[in-house]
C-alpha cells in the first residue's frame, strides 16, 4: 500500500508465495475520493450532528440538573452551618441525641458542658425517657446542685432517629418558687393569726357589750329623769352599733378561715321577709319613709337554705337602704326568676358613684365622697353578703345612679322548693275593680298581680 509521487494515484501491492511474482494494482486518488466523498461528507456531517447533540444534552444536563444541584447543596451547606452557628450561639444548652443509645451527635458547648454535669445514672435515665418517648421533658438535678430542666422533641437527622434536647438552668427560678413560696406560707400564717386574734378579741368584745346593752335595756323600762333617758337611749344605741361592728368583723375573720359554713334547712322565704320588715318598721317609721314589701305568687312556700344567713343579708342590704334614704321609700320584692329565687331591695336614697360601684363589694371600702361618708361603719356588711351569697350558690348585684337611689338584687337557687297548690277564684268574671294608689311601686306591683 502506498503513493506514487505526487499523491496522484493510489498503489496497491500483494506478493504472490512461494513465487518471487507481485501483483501491483494503481488507482488514481482522484478516483478513489470521488467515490468516497459522499461517504467523507456524511461521515463529517454525522460527527458534527453528533457533536451537537452531545454539547446541547450536556448544557441541558448542566441547566436542569448539575447547577440546581450545586446550588441545592450549597444552599444545604449554607443552611447546616447557619444552623450550627445559632445552636452555637443559642443562651440554653442545645444537643442532638441519638435515640439509640444516647450518644450525642451535635451539641454547642453550653449542652456540652451542662451533659458533663450528669451522672451515669441521669444519663441512663435520659436515654430510657428519650427511648420511652412518653413525655417530652424532665427535671435533672446535677453533682452540683444545679436544675437543669431538659425538654426535647424527636425527628430525624443524617437517616437517624434523633431527639433534640434543650437544656435549661432553672436554678434561679427554682429558688425564687421555693423563696415565694416560704413567702406565701408566712402570709397564710400571718392572715390565720391576724383572723384567730381579730375573733379572739371580737369575741371577748363582744361578751361584756351584752352585758352593757341587757342593762341600757333594763333602765329603759325604769322610769328616769329628764333628759336621762335620752342619755341611755344614746348609749343603747351607740351600744348597738358597737356590737354589729364586732359581729361584722367576728364573721368575716370566719369566712376568711373557712371557718364560717352554711347550714341547709327548709324554711318559708315569706316569714323570713315578713319578719325582717316587722323589724324595722319601727325605723322607717321614725325616718316617716315608706317601706314596701312585694311577695309574688309565685315565690315558693318553702325551699332548702339558710334562713339565718340569707335575713342577715337582707337584713344589712334593707338596713343600708334606710340608713342612706332621708325621703322616699324602701321596696322589697320578692320574685321568682327561672331556677332561683330573686329579692331586690330598691330605695330612694343619695345613690353610689358609677366608678365605686366596682369597689362596693372589697372588704373595708366605704364610699369616699357625699353624704354617706357621714355614716359609720366598717365597710365590712356588703363584703360579708357577697361572701355569703356565693357560699349559698347565689349572686349580688348592684344598680346604683346618684341622687336616684339604689338597687340590689339577691339570687339564690330553689333548692327543694315546694309551691302551693293554686286556688281558683270563681265569680269575678267581668267585674272590674277601681284601686287608687298614690305609690307608683305598689301600682305597678298589683297591675302585675291582676
Amino acid at each position: 500500500f502506498g503513493y506514487t509521487e505526487g499523491f496522484r494515484e493510489l498503489v496497491l501491492k500483494k506478493n504472490l508465495p512461494p513465487s518471487s511474482l507481485s501483483i501491483v494494482y494503481s488507482v488514481p486518488v482522484d478516483k478513489v475520493l470521488e467515490r468516497i466523498r459522499m461517504l467523507i461528507l456524511n461521515a463529517i456531517l454525522l460527527n458534527v450532528l453528533a457533536g451537537a447533540a452531545l454539547f446541547t444534552l450536556a448544557r441541558m444536563y448542566e441547566r436542569r440538573i448539575f447547577i440546581p444541584a450545586e446550588s441545592d447543596a450549597l444552599r444545604l451547606e449554607e443552611h447546616e452551618q447557619f444552623n450550627r452557628k445559632i445552636v452555637a450561639s443559642a443562651p440554653v444548652g442545645i444537643c442532638i441525641l441519638r435515640t439509640a443509645d444516647g450518644v450525642n451527635i451535635l451539641s454547642n458547648e453550653l449542652a456540652h458542658t451542662y451533659l458533663n454535669m450528669l451522672t451515669h445514672e441521669d444519663r441512663q435515665r435520659l436515654t430510657q425517657i428519650i427511648c420511652g418517648q412518653q413525655v417530652n421533658f424532665v427535671d435533672v438535678l446535677t453533682s452540683n446542685n444545679t436544675n437543669l430542666q431538659i425538654s426535647f422533641v424527636h425527628s430525624r437527622y443524617r437517616n437517624e432517629n434523633v431527639a433534640i434536647c434543650v437544656l435549661v438552668d432553672v436554678s434561679s427560678r427554682v429558688k425564687m418558687e421555693e423563696s415565694l413560696q416560704e413567702m406565701a406560707q408566712a402570709a397564710e400564717q400571718a392572715s390565720q393569726s391576724k383572723s384567730m386574734f381579730l375573733a379572739t378579741v371580737s369575741h371577748e368584745l363582744r361578751t361584756p357589750l351584752y352585758g352593757i346593752i341587757g342593762n341600757l335595756d333594763l333602765l329603759q323600762t325604769k322610769e328616769l329623769p329628764k333628759g336621762v333617758d335620752r342619755l341611755v337611749t344614746a348609749m343603747n344605741n351607740s351600744s348597738s352599733l358597737l356590737l354589729k361592728i364586732i359581729s361584722d368583723i367576728l364573721d368575716f375573720s370566719k369566712i376568711e378561715s373557712e371557718q364560717l359554713k352554711i347550714e341547709p334547712r327548709e324554711f318559708s322565704p315569706r316569714e323570713v321577709m315578713n319578719h325582717i320588715t316587722a323589724n324595722y318598721l319601727p325605723l322607717v317609721v321614725r325616718k316617716q319613709l315608706g317601706l314596701y314589701c312585694f311577695i309574688e305568687p309565685d315565690v315558693p312556700v318553702a325551699l332548702n337554705g339558710d334562713p339565718m344567713r340569707l335575713q342577715q343579708v337582707i337584713s344589712n342590704l334593707l338596713s343600708n337602704a334606710i340608713k342612706f334614704t332621708d325621703t322616699g321609700c324602701i321596696v322589697l320584692h320578692v320574685r321568682a326568676d327561672g331556677d332561683y329565687l330573686s329579692i331586690r331591695v330598691r330605695d330612694t336614697g343619695v345613690g353610689i358613684p358609677a366608678k365605686e360601684v366596682v369597689r362596693l363589694f372589697d372588704p373595708f371600702f366605704q364610699v369616699g365622697t357625699g353624704v354617706q361618708r357621714n355614716f359609720q361603719g366598717t365597710g365590712l356588711g356588703l363584703a360579708i353578703c357577697e361572701k355569703l351569697i356565693s357560699m349559698m350558690d347565689g349572686d349580688i348585684s348592684v344598680d346604683s345612679e346618684p341622687g336616684m337611689g339604689s338597687q340590689f338584687t339577691v339570687r339564690i337557687p330553689l333548692y327543694g322548693a315546694q309551691y302551693p297548690q293554686k286556688k281558683g277564684v270563681e265569680g269575678l268574671s267581668g267585674k272590674r275593680c277601681w284601686l287608687a294608689v298614690r305609690n307608683a311601686s305598689l301600682c305597678q306591683f298589683l297591675e302585675n298581680s291582676l
